[in-house]
């Protein structure tokens, strides 16, 4: 299958009929702002797809992404139906917390791996720190990842998943496999693995997918809490707009009641209506 013979074809000329058809609804239903999990058949291929919406700066849906994996070497359907529920927990999330320890759980209970560390990248500091952490083989608080030759370092940079040597395993009398897999722009998830006499082939391209996932709702996140601060910083400025033009009223009036009044008496009794009609 040569996906990028697919380039600049429309959904009806690159698929079959019938998967087409189950795709335009999908993509539809996307640019709606919907996000979409579910399973397609085609070229003779088992694929599990999920069709989420792309935001601009404002938050308008702009396009629509689709992401395809070939599960048909996997055998059986636990595989996907774990993949699905996991998408729903993830899309779940309501904060980035949430989300890192949703991420942890699944990898940790429901891949069955050792353990699972999420590492974002800190601007600032210029390091990647770790989020959240779970599993009986890791530390209770793993150390902050500086630029050099660290694993997690490596994946992160070079937006690649890495495994750890094995004669650097050996080296460190350590038996479980380790690999990083990157989180997009925002870090990195540390995996530990079963020993050697384990397969974990297919389970590296669900933790793949499941980064792929977790970095588009950490995306939608961060996109609502940025609209939420610009939402609180337009009142604030509204109340502060607001409490100006009372001021410029209540001076109008008084600079008003200082032309027409004609004794001092009259000038006061004026001015204390005005700051009392205004509550100032």
């Amino acid at each position: 299958l040569q996906i990028e013979s697919l380039l600049g074809e429309t959904i009806d000329e690159a698929f079959e009929s019938r998967p087409a058809r189950t795709l335009r609804e999908q993509y539809r239903d996307a640019l709606d702002g919907e996000t979409q999990t579910f399973q397609l058949t085609c070229w003779d291929h088992d694929f599990w797809v999920q069709v989420a919406p792309i935001r601009d700066a404002t938050g308008e849906v702009t396009a629509a992404m689709g992401l395809f994996l070939d599960s048909t070497e996997w055998g059986d359907t636990n595989s996907l139906e774990m993949l699905t529920r996991s998408s729903t927990d993830l899309s779940a999330a309501e904060s980035s917390a949430d989300l890192f320890d949703t991420l942890v759980e699944i990898v940790t209970e429901q891949l069955q791996l050792s353990g699972a560390t999420i590492y974002c990248f800190d601007e600032g500091a210029a390091m990647l720190r770790p989020e959240a952490t779970a599993g009986n083989h890791v530390d209770p608080v793993p150390d902050p990842v500086s630029p050099g030759s660290h694993l997690v370092w490596e994946a992160f940079k070079r937006d690649t998943t890495v495994f750890a040597d094995a004669n650097a395993r050996r080296a460190a009398n350590v038996s479980e496999r380790r690999f990083v897999v990157p989180f997009g722009e925002h870090g990195a998830l540390a995996i530990q693995a079963p020993d050697e006499t384990i397969d974990v082939g297919p389970t590296v391209e669900i933790v793949q997918v499941l980064c792929l996932i977790a970095g588009s709702v950490l995306n939608r996140i961060r996109h609502e809490q940025q609209v939420r601060e610009r939402e609180d910083e337009l009142q604030q400025r509204s109340r502060q707009l607001d409490r100006a033009e009372r001021k410029t009223a209540v001076l109008e009036s008084v600079v008003q009641a200082t032309v027409s009044a004609k004794t001092l008496d009259a000038l006061a009794t004026a001015v204390c209506d005005c700051l009392a009609e205004e509550d100032c």
